[in-house]
């Protein structure tokens, strides 16, 4: 398994430079490949445009009948995980991996979807997170080699959405992406507003941990916990927030998560779990 982080940064404006030579932050979405080849991406930033130009590996080369990006997952229907879907309006159909709440956001609310579906096209795959059912396993195609399951967490409920006022089940989900080869796991939740039992759980059954804020919270305290609290090789903070002086070098923040063994996510950053 393969994971290019093209954005690393929180919800907003592009973030500036961390430091000499270190690029900004755009905001965060990732691409996932069970071969290096062929890809799925998980959300679609407002800077997705620039994310798919800047990245050698996602740039079509074999023609449209072997498009390098086979799709892509959103784990919530946020307007920083929604908001490039129009940047892929000039490509192949869209093969859209969503749930049932994310869906219908996405076509009454805040429809992108039938803005789309006049240009490349929609393929919806639903994702059967709703009601009592808190998980779903489904596969990509083009990627034969990772199951992935989709898990309910804490999450917000979009502005734009009709259902705003109480959140559902499917609303947010986290992903657990398994290598079927060696079975490495990986736990990536980059809306994650609370840690409970069940959190915690599939935490600690990944190889690695990608994990980020929904919202901006007093601290991160609770899920700098759960990360030490599991046994990953690898835990990364994603959506991080550049301006915020909680993780500058030498804070009381930043301290935390070395002691952890916690990497902050950055643009172009390549895992291999």
């Amino acid at each position: 398994m393969k994971i290019l982080v093209l954005g690393s940064g929180a919800a907003g404006a592009t973030r500036p430079a961390a430091g000499p030579g270190v690029p900004p932050r755009t905001q965060d979405a990732i691409a996932v490949s069970d071969d290096g080849r062929t890809w799925v991406l998980v959300n679609a930033s407002p800077d997705i445009g620039e994310q798919l130009r800047r990245t050698q590996a996602l740039r079509p080369t074999g023609g449209p009948a072997a498009p390098p990006v086979r799709g892509v997952i959103l784990t919530d229907a946020q307007l920083d995980h929604v908001g490039g879907l129009l940047a892929l309006c000039d490509g192949p159909r869209l093969e859209l991996f969503a749930t049932p709440g994310v869906y219908e956001d996405l076509t009454t609310s805040l429809p992108l979807v039938n803005v789309l579906q006049s240009y490349c096209g929609v393929r919806w795959h639903m994702l059967p997170v709703a009601g009592d059912q808190r998980r779903a396993d489904f596969q990509v195609d083009g990627l034969p080699g990772l199951r992935f399951t989709a898990l309910d967490v804490p999450g917000r409920v979009p502005p734009h959405s009709a259902r705003r006022a109480e959140a559902s089940v499917g609303d947010t989900v986290a992903l657990l992406i398994e290598d079927l080869r060696d079975g490495t796991r990986v736990f990536c939740a980059p809306s994650l507003d609370a840690v409970g039992d069940g959190e915690l759980s599939w935490m600690r059954s990944a190889d690695c941990l990608m994990v980020g804020r929904g919202a901006p919270a007093p601290d991160a305290a609770d899920l700098i916990d759960a990360l030490a609290a599991t046994a990953a090789r690898r835990k990364v903070l994603v959506r991080v927030d550049a301006a915020d002086p909680g993780l500058a070098d030498g804070s009381a923040t930043r301290r935390a998560l070395d002691a952890c063994g916690i990497e902050l996510a950055y643009d172009g950053m390549e895992i291999e779990p």
